[in-house]
């Protein structure tokens, strides 16, 4: 006769739902950066490091809607969109591409999934969700100016805005960048820091 296997069944008090305002257990992991930043705001909140984790916790959910919110005022609710689309495109397939990597998403707990974008290959990786987003969202349709440069004039003026070499002229096709971004140059290269803004080059024509 087949053998047969039958999983034991643990008895106990069945599982509760926890009750409003109750605390319960959250245990994860955090970068020692991440950690500092916490104990910082905890001195000057006078919240420890849990309570000051927890209300920074609450208080995404609780602007969960500001993003598109901001997004669309300033770009319109259609690009908004996509910039969401992209950027989420952009850091998931970066820390793929790390954990791919590192043997695995099980492989290594300690793998710092925000640093993709100092590595050439998983910088890649979101290069191309990004490419496939846009593409996956053209318009029908051919292409009738495919010899024109103003994509890239436009985004030439971007980065020199930010490396402070804007030069606001018109080039030899007429066409005169606007120095009037949505966005200050400095909070730019703030976000940025150091390390990209030591790497930022023009883009090829």
């Amino acid at each position: 006769m087949p053998e047969h296997r039958f999983r034991r069944i643990r008895r106990g008090r069945p599982t509760r739902e926890p009750e409003s305002g109750e605390r319960v257990q959250l245990s994860f992991r955090i970068t020692p950066k991440l950690k500092r930043k916490l104990i910082k705001a905890g001195n000057q909140t006078g919240r420890s490091q849990s309570q000051e984790a927890e209300t920074r916790i609450e208080w995404s959910f609780d602007r969960s809607d500001l993003l598109s919110e901001v997004l669309g005022l300033t770009y319109g609710k259609q690009v908004a969109g996509i910039l969401m689309m992209v950027g989420s495109a952009m850091n998931h397939a970066g820390a793929n591409a790390l954990f791919v990597a590192a043997g695995g998403p099980l492989a290594d707990d300690n793998v710092d999934v925000t640093s993709w974008i100092d590595n050439p290959d998983a910088y890649e990786q979101a290069k191309l969700a990004v490419a496939a987003v846009l593409d996956a969202l053209r318009p029908k349709g051919d292409v009738t100016e495919s010899e024109g440069t103003s994509g890239v004039d436009v985004a030439t003026d971007i980065i020199g805005t930010v490396r402070k070499k804007s030069t606001g002229k018109a080039d030899k096709e007429g066409f005169k960048p606007s120095p009037n971004y949505t966005w200050d140059p400095a909070t730019v290269r703030s976000l940025l820091g150091p390390a990209i803004l030591g790497r930022i080059r023009e883009p090829q024509s």
